[in-house]
């Protein structure tokens, strides 16, 4: 067998002299004898294996041949084999009789239905080991270079580990009751522990009302907070991000719209509990210039990471996040915000296209790496005028697949904006309140969370203020169609 990649349309990479690809050809000729033996065995292959995971030749060919014939829906007897053969190696003339000799001829031929499924994950780890060693030795070939590019060639080793993952985990992505109750039994033993010492199920809010509607920010989960501008959507995902990282999870923040600078006066005024606006004009007093001091102590050991590139695509966000979340650097990610991410290459049509792209993209991104993402974004214009005040899904701006992709959705309202100066449903007045309405989860149940926040809006808390005796809700009130949507 020659060191050289079996990927159809690449030149082969041969290895140093002394190392040898791993095979499986002993078992490849287990394979082939149990599909000569019987057709039952066709659906378990189909699932997991392809023509090219095969290091033997005649063996590659012959299930090339079963594959087609399993996917017209025919039956593979000797007649039909022979003839898909000579339809795809018009060549190989005495392959027929080749093959039975090839099977015959193994030391183990261990066919039945308990042996086949293994069969076939030992070749297909021995295909995606002979694929790592190449693709390795390759980038090593390419590292050594003078005119080498050390970024893009971490991203090629990254995206090839994520493909040859996989592949890897593709043929057991479908998974039994006997190996997934474990798994679910094992997730609630955490739960019920992080709860009994007094944490959420997820990442902590910062708001113990909005923690337990939601059970925090889920892992693997896309959480849209959307508001209109002004709002403070910005702030109040940093006041989320600072009490994870206080937790100790390591928290990823991607900003397009906002510097480094402005997001850092933030996070100091929310420690600090100053307006950011202070700082920023250097109208600060002795004592305040103090406890921004102190607070830039605590932030320094806080395991915040800021990205403020305008540029920011999501084929690069998505490797950035993989390769941090390997270190063990990124427990949460924060991307502020949707509508100025830059979509897939292959995404450019229109506006609703892009963004179906982008947010179909983060939701694979929070599953792969078992985190939750938290995006922002912008709400339509025409919602200021609905009479009710209140958001729905359809508010959503361009594009109708957040809602889909999303599993939490919350509207941030604060009616102060808007000049109103008190709140017609609570009778409360609303300067330093506002409101998270959760429009859906699909952890849990939807409602609305009260909360206050101090003047320069860096701080949030849950509002505890008694509602007035007036302050009842009708007792018909009108459901958003969309709340379920």
């Amino acid at each position: 067998m020659t060191n050289t990649s079996k990927k159809k349309g690449e030149r082969p990479t041969p290895l140093p002299d002394g190392i040898a690809l791993p095979h499986e050809q002993e078992i490849e000729k287990a394979i082939l004898a149990g599909l000569m033996a019987s057709n039952r065995h066709m659906p378990t292959l189909a699932a997991q294996l392809l023509p090219e995971m095969f290091t033997l030749p005649e063996a590659a060919l012959a299930f090339e041949a079963y594959l087609n014939i399993y996917n017209r829906g025919e039956s593979a007897d000797a007649l039909s084999l022979e003839k898909e053969l000579r339809r795809i190696a018009p060549d190989k003339e005495t392959l027929p009789a080749d093959l039975y000799r090839l099977a015959l001829g193994g030391q183990y031929l261990e066919t039945g239905d308990g042996h086949m499924p293994t069969h076939a994950r030992h070749v297909r780890e021995a295909y995606v080991a002979r694929q790592l060693m190449l693709g390795c030795y390759e980038s090593t070939l390419k590292a050594a270079r003078h005119d080498r590019d050390t970024k893009a060639l971490l991203k090629e080793l990254d995206a090839l580990v994520g493909r040859l993952a996989e592949q890897l985990s593709h043929a057991t992505s479908c998974v039994g009751m006997k190996e997934a109750t474990p798994l679910a039994k094992e997730r609630m033993q955490e739960i019920l522990r992080r709860v009994a010492e007094g944490h959420t199920a997820g990442i902590h809010t910062g708001l113990a009302e909005l923690d337990r509607m939601t059970g925090g920010m889920m892992p693997g989960t896309l959480n849209v907070i959307a508001a209109r501008p002004r709002v403070g959507k910005t702030a109040f995902a940093l006041f989320m991000a600072l009490n994870a990282a206080r937790d100790g999870h390591p928290v990823c923040l991607y900003s397009l719209e906002m510097s480094m600078e402005q997001l850092m006066f933030r996070l100091l005024g929310c420690i600090a509990d100053i307006e950011p606006s202070k700082i920023q004009k250097g109208t600060l007093s002795a004592t305040e210039t103090e406890r921004i001091l102190k607070a830039s102590e605590e932030l320094e050991r806080l395991p915040i990471w800021i990205d403020e590139r305008t540029d920011l695509g999501i084929a690069d966000l998505r490797y950035q996040i993989s390769l941090r979340r390997r270190q063990g650097r990124c427990d949460m990610v924060v991307v502020d915000y949707l509508q100025l991410m830059l979509p897939p290459s292959e995404e450019r049509r229109n506006t609703n296209d892009q963004i179906s792209a982008i947010t179909r993209q983060l939701k694979l991104i929070a599953k792969e790496n078992d985190i939750p993402v938290v995006l922002l974004s912008q709400l339509n214009r025409n919602c200021e005028a609905r009479p009710t005040l209140k958001n729905m899904l359809s508010d959503l701006r361009d594009s109708g697949s957040i809602e889909q992709d999303a599993d939490l959705v919350l509207f941030l309202r604060r009616l102060s904006v808007m000049n109103i100066d008190e709140d017609p449903e609570t009778r409360l007045s609303t300067e330093g309140r506002g409101s998270v309405s959760i429009a859906k989860n699909r952890h849990g149940e939807p409602g609305e969370v009260r909360f206050v926040h101090n003047p320069g809006v860096t701080r949030f808390a849950d509002d505890r203020t008694p509602l007035p005796p007036r302050a009842h809700r009708p007792a018909k009130q009108e459901l958003d169609k969309d709340l379920f949507g």
